[in-house]
């Protein structure tokens, strides 16, 4: 049995779909007020723990920063040292917003981080309190998630289409969207891989291709929805926000193939799916 936190997140969501998963939700684990990881553990005796949960409201971050190093930080640190103590392996999802986006290649995964915001720094120093644990830890970073559930790209940009008849959609951030399926997929294929060989562990990328803008992402969006839509560009000095995201975001994947054989997802072939689910009819 796999145990899952952050069962109401979009990754976590698809991960509660495998019948050998036990997935808890904030009400049944708040990360903010968690007085013991090791009872769980010992309640559910799993084979192994995928941690999903997390503080990703990037903007709001700034703001509420205390909150999101407990969520982000502190509770993960506290999950792997759990997890160390009674060698149970544990994969842990982070982020492309641990980089600054300067890079003018894929970032691998021993390149130097730079966070440029709260959250992307919250997200960095759990990775590190989490390699620091003594735990067999996979940190998985991913990018630009989406999915049927929750709040994500894919969906707001539906919601603005019955709304308006133009968006203005930022051209100048480059990455790769991601689907939070395929992300659950990859995610069980590695706990098992990491349950038979206890020298599994480390940073890894995982995330969609080809890379895309968040321009070119809206544009396959509304074209396989059939949604007649004008899309502008601006660049991301155009558009308001809190918090300083990274221009480039591609990760490069090759380490977490070669280890595993596990291969990127093509994200257009997920957005078809996606669009199903959501009960849009697709151009497909």
């Amino acid at each position: 049995m796999i145990l899952v936190f952050g069962k109401n997140g979009q990754i976590g969501n698809e991960l509660s779909r495998y019948d050998e998963n036990i997935c808890l939700s904030r009400e049944d684990c708040d990360f903010v007020n968690i007085n013991s990881f090791k009872n769980l553990i010992k309640k559910f005796s799993p084979s192994g723990i995928i941690n999903t949960a997390a503080y990703t409201n990037v903007d709001g971050a700034e703001e509420e920063q205390d909150l999101a190093y407990e969520i982000n930080s502190t509770a993960p640190k506290k999950l792997a040292e759990a997890c160390a103590s009674f060698k149970i392996p544990l994969i842990h999802i982070s982020t492309d917003y641990v980089f600054d986006g300067t890079n003018l290649d894929l970032y691998k995964e021993d390149d130097a981080t730079y966070p440029l915001s709260i959250y992307g720094n919250s997200k960095l120093l759990g990775e590190q309190n989490i390699l620091m644990s003594g735990a067999q830890a996979i940190i998985l970073r991913t990018s630009w998630v989406f999915s049927s559930h929750g709040k994500n790209f894919l969906k707001t940009m539906i919601n603005l289409s019955h709304e308006r008849e133009s968006l203005e959609i930022i051209n100048d951030q480059i990455g790769a969207p991601t689907s939070a399926k395929s992300v659950a997929y990859a995610c069980m294929k590695i706990i098992h891989k990491m349950i038979e060989d206890k020298n599994l562990s480390g940073v890894f990328h995982f995330s969609g291709k080809p890379n895309a803008t968040w321009a070119e992402f809206a544009k396959e969006i509304f074209k396989t929805a059939k949604i007649d839509i004008e899309i502008s560009h601006i660049k991301t000095s155009e558009f308001p926000s809190k918090a300083l995201r990274p221009l480039n975001s591609r990760l490069n994947c090759n380490k977490l193939f070669n280890k595993t054989g596990i291969k990127q997802s093509f994200w257009k072939e997920e957005l078809i799916k996606v669009l199903n689910e959501m009960g849009i009819k697709t151009n497909v």
